[in-house]
């Protein structure tokens, strides 16, 4: 059903939509059971979701009785059962149905009277934006506990790291939060490698780099990110070529990432020069010096805050 804003009304048990004028002359209602309304329904509208019931996650099924005139309209409604949050958008569509006339064997309309069904569930898409955002709500707390926790030295990041890659996995559109997950990953194999867990670490830093190479572009900075920290995992296990290689790689996405948003320079330039730093003494520990002094030399020239 569509969810749009449902303004607010008294829940009533029964509305009258019009007075019963039908009944003149003391003609009753026929009982028609509600599959044989739904062959006479000409027009009807789908029920307004209440927000406080989506909120409340309120669904399910109203009844109504409903009184159909010999025109075919709805004369007269009265609540059968139900959520009361759904009951009052339940009324307030019933009440402009439009029905083909009821006819008696004789071919005379008469005057109806049907329980009708009211389905008020949330859509697959609905239910999965509302998922979306109560993830959402677990998630981003944990990435600022992670982040704030990363500033230390040891382990003391690990729990709510995590945490938050237990949470960012149960976005129900991963494609779309793949930014979410990514870092939810450099953050562990951040906290791994801090914990002096280097080894662990790559596998989250190779989940990253994954993520970015299948939903990012090299001109964003964020791709960067999760080289330059499994370079430096890759370093600590004495793994120098496949670090060197990993550093280049960042440095090269770094720079574009600069060309790409000028206004970023300085601050993402303050994280190239740490880049060619590591890098260098990585080379300079390697006894290649000539490379190392040119990585210093472009580091030194790099715009920082």
């Amino acid at each position: 059903m569509k969810l749009l804003s449902l303004a607010s009304k008294p829940l009533i048990g029964l509305l009258l939509v019009s007075a019963l004028q039908s009944r003149a002359g003391g003609q009753e209602p026929v009982r028609v059971r509600d599959t044989e309304a739904t062959a006479h329904l000409l027009a009807h509208e789908e029920p307004v979701y209440p927000p406080i019931a989506k909120v409340a996650r309120v669904h399910g099924t109203v009844i109504l009785d409903v009184t159909i005139d010999a025109a075919g309209k709805v004369t007269h409604i009265t609540s059968v059962s139900g959520n009361a949050m759904l009951m009052q958008a339940a009324i307030d569509a019933v009440k402009d149905w439009k029905y083909r006339p009821f006819d008696e064997a004789t071919g005379r309309p008469v005057i109806t009277q049907v329980k009708v069904p009211i389905e008020t569930n949330l859509t697959a898409d609905q239910q999965k934006s509302q998922l979306d955002q109560d993830v959402g709500k677990e998630y981003f707390p944990l990435d600022s506990a992670c982040r704030s926790a990363l500033r230390t030295s040891g382990d003391g990041a690990l729990t709510p790291c995590r945490q938050e890659v237990a949470v960012a996995m149960r976005f129900p559109w991963q494609e779309q939060r793949h930014l979410e997950i990514l870092d939810a990953h450099e953050n562990l194999g951040r906290a791994l490698l801090n914990a002096g867990k280097a080894k662990e670490s790559i596998e989250e830093f190779d989940l990253a780099i994954q993520i970015a190479e299948q939903s990012m572009k090299k001109t964003d900075a964020e791709y960067a990110y999760p080289l330059f920290w499994r370079a430096s995992a890759e370093r600590q296990l004495g793994a120098n070529e496949a670090a060197l290689k990993d550093y280049s790689s960042g440095e090269e996405s770094m720079r574009l990432a600069i060309k790409n948003l000028p206004d970023m320079t300085k601050q993402y330039g303050f994280t190239l020069k740490g880049m060619l730093q590591q890098h260098a003494a990585l080379l300079s520990a390697m006894g290649r010096d000539q490379e190392s002094q040119r990585l210093l030399v472009e580091a030194n020239s790099v715009e920082t805050p």
